[in-house]
C-alpha cells in the first residue's frame, strides 16, 4: 500500500527515511514486510493489455496480494463481473469493491481512462466524489490507468481531483515506457497515506517495446503457492527481480538486456512447469480407483475453486433461532441421543424360526487381516480410541497377529466388544439455508477402525 520506487532510471542513494517509496523487489523479499501479510491487505494494479495469456505469470509473481486490479484486460462480455452500481457512472470504465479487514471497511476502485478522453473526466470526478462523500467507509484506495501523465506538472486532471477531495497520489516514478519516453499514468490514490505504508513499481510481465509496470501496495495475507511453483522457479523469479532492480538503479543497456533475457526465461519456465501439472491432474481423474473425496479435490484444483467454510448457520428449534455455539452443540447432542430411544410399547415380537442350517466355525488367518489393514482409507478420522487408520496401516506387520487373535475370539464367543460399539458422531451441515432445522443435518460417524477391519473381513466371507 503506499509509496513507489523509481522505475526505470537511476536510484538515488539517500539516507532519508521515506515511509512510502520502496522497490517492488525489496518489498517482496523483506521479512519484516512479509510479517505484515497476516494482519493487513495487499493490493496491486496493472495495465495488463490482455489478461488471459498472462494468468500463469500473474499467479506465479503476484500470488501474495489480496486484491489485484487490471485495466485493458481485453475480456469479452461472457466474463461476468460484479460492480457497485451506486458508484458506477455511465461511460466510465470503473469497478468499485468493498473489503473489510480488522473491522475497517476499505473501498477499492479501479479505473481505465482511454487516451485523449477529455470529455469523460467530469464523470470520473463524479464517481470519485460519490465514493468520498456518499459511501460509509474507513479508507478509500483508487488505482488504475488514467492516461494522465503526472510527470508533466501539477496541471493534470487527476491532480485537480485529488486537490478537490483531499486525496493523495502516492506513485512518483514512471510506470509506462515507449521507445522514446516514459510517463506516470498508473496511479495509487488514497484518502490517508498513513494507511498505505509501502508501495512499489514492479517489472513488466512480458518483453514488449511499449509496456506498463504494475504499481502495488502491501497489506498482507499469505496465500498458498501453486503446486507447480517449485524452488527453481522461485529462485529464477527472485533473480529476475534483482536484475530489474540493478537495471533501474544504473540504467545501463547491458543490465536491461540481462533483465529481459531472464524475464523471458521466467515466462517460458512458468508455462512449462504448469502445463504438465495440469495434464497430470486431468489424467488422475480417469483413475477408477479414485475416492470421491480425492476426485472432487482434483476437480477443484483444476478449476481453481477453493472450498469455503462459513460455519453452521442459526438453528431453528421450536420456532426459536439458536445462535450460540454451545447451545447448538447441546441441541445436536440431544437430537442424536434421542435416536436410540425407541418406543417399543406397541411392538410385537415376531416369531423366530430355527434355521435348518448351521454355520461352521470361522477361523481367520493373519494374512487375511493383513490384507484388509492395508486397504484401510488413511483419510478417515480415528474413533474414540484415537487410533488412526494410518497407524494401523503402518504397523500392519506387528498388529496383524494380536488383531487376528482378537477377531477369532470375538467370532468363536459370538461377542462383539463393547468398546467397538462406540462412535464419535459429528453433525455435518449440508444446507446453505439461512436457518436450519436440526433434523436437516447429516451425521458423520467415526467408529473404531478395528471394527471396520472386522466388517470388511465379514463381508468377504
Amino acid at each position: 500500500m503506499g509509496g513507489i520506487e523509481t522505475n526505470p532510471g537511476p536510484h538515488p542513494l539517500s539516507d532519508d527515511n521515506d515511509d512510502h517509496n520502496v522497490s517492488f523487489e525489496s518489498v517482496s523479499e523483506s521479512n519484516s514486510i512479509r510479517e505484515m501479510f497476516s494482519t493487513s491487505i495487499s493490493f496491486l494494479h496493472l495495465n495488463v493489455q490482455s489478461l488471459l495469456p498472462k494468468l500463469d505469470l500473474i499467479l506465479a509473481e503476484y500470488k501474495d496480494f489480496d486484491i489485484l486490479s487490471f485495466s485493458e484486460t481485453w475480456l469479452n462480455e461472457n466474463i461476468h463481473s460484479k460492480r457497485r452500481d451506486d458508484l458506477e457512472v455511465p461511460g466510465v470504465e470503473v469497478i468499485w469493491d468493498s473489503a473489510k479487514n480488522n473491522n475497517k471497511n476499505v473501498l477499492y476502485g479501479t479505473f481505465y481512462v482511454p487516451p485523449k478522453s477529455n470529455e469523460i473526466w467530469t464523470k470520473i470526478e463524479s464517481s470519485i466524489e460519490s465514493a468520498v462523500n456518499d459511501v460509509k467507509c474507513d479508507r478509500i484506495i483508487v488505482t488504475g490507468d488514467f492516461n494522465d501523465n503526472l510527470l508533466n506538472g501539477a496541471n493534470s486532471k487527476i491532480h485537480n481531483i485529488c486537490t478537490n477531495y483531499s486525496l493523495e497520489q502516492l506513485i512518483e516514478d514512471p510506470t509506462h515506457f515507449t521507445e522514446q519516453s516514459s510517463s506516470l499514468i498508473d496511479l495509487i490514490i488514497t484518502d490517508n497515506s498513513d494507511f498505505v505504508p509501502y508501495c512499489g513499481v514492479g517489472p513488466p510481465l512480458l518483453d514488449q517495446i511499449r509496456y506498463h509496470c504494475p504499481v502495488m501496495g502491501i497489506v498482507t495475507i499469505r496465500k498458498t503457492d501453486p503446486a507447480w511453483l517449485n524452488n527453481d522457479l522461485r529462485k529464477l523469479i527472485r533473480k529476475k527481480n534483482r536484475l530489474h532492480s540493478k537495471a533501474k538503479r544504473f540504467n545501463r543497456s547491458a543490465d536491461w538486456n540481462k533483465f529481459r533475457q531472464i524475464r523471458n526465461k521466467v515466462t517460458t519456465s512458468i508455462r512449462q512447469a504448469r502445463e504438465p501439472y495440469q495434464k497430470n491432474l486431468i489424467q488422475k481423474l480417469s483413475n477408477s480407483n479414485l475416492s470421491a473425496r480425492t476426485w472432487w479435490k482434483t476437480c477443484n484444483q483444476i478449476s481453481g475453486i477453493k472450498p469455503t467454510h462459513s460455519g453452521i448457520p442459526p438453528l431453528l428449534k421450536d420456532d426459536n433461532l439458536i445462535f450460540n455455539d454451545i447451545d447448538k452443540a447441546n441441541e445436536f447432542n440431544n437430537f442424536f441421543a434421542m435416536q436410540t430411544n425407541i418406543d417399543d410399547t406397541e411392538a410385537v415380537i415376531p416369531d423366530l424360526t430355527v434355521p435348518d442350517y448351521t454355520l461352521s466355525d470361522i477361523t481367520l488367518k493373519d494374512s487375511e487381516v493383513e490384507d484388509v489393514l492395508k486397504i484401510l482409507n488413511p483419510n478417515k478420522a480415528s474413533g474414540p480410541d484415537l487410533i488412526s487408520p494410518i497407524l494401523l496401516k503402518e504397523a500392519v506387520s506387528q498388529l496383524k497377529f494380536p488383531l487376528c487373535k482378537l477377531f477369532n475370539l470375538s467370532l468363536s464367543k459370538a461377542i462383539f466388544p463393547a468398546d467397538w460399539k462406540k462412535a464419535n458422531v459429528t453433525p455435518v451441515f449440508k444446507s446453505k439455508d439461512d436457518n436450519l432445522e436440526i433434523e436437516e443435518e447429516l451425521e458423520d460417524t467415526q467408529a473404531e477402525r478395528k471394527e471396520d477391519t472386522l466388517e470388511i473381513i465379514k463381508g468377504s466371507l
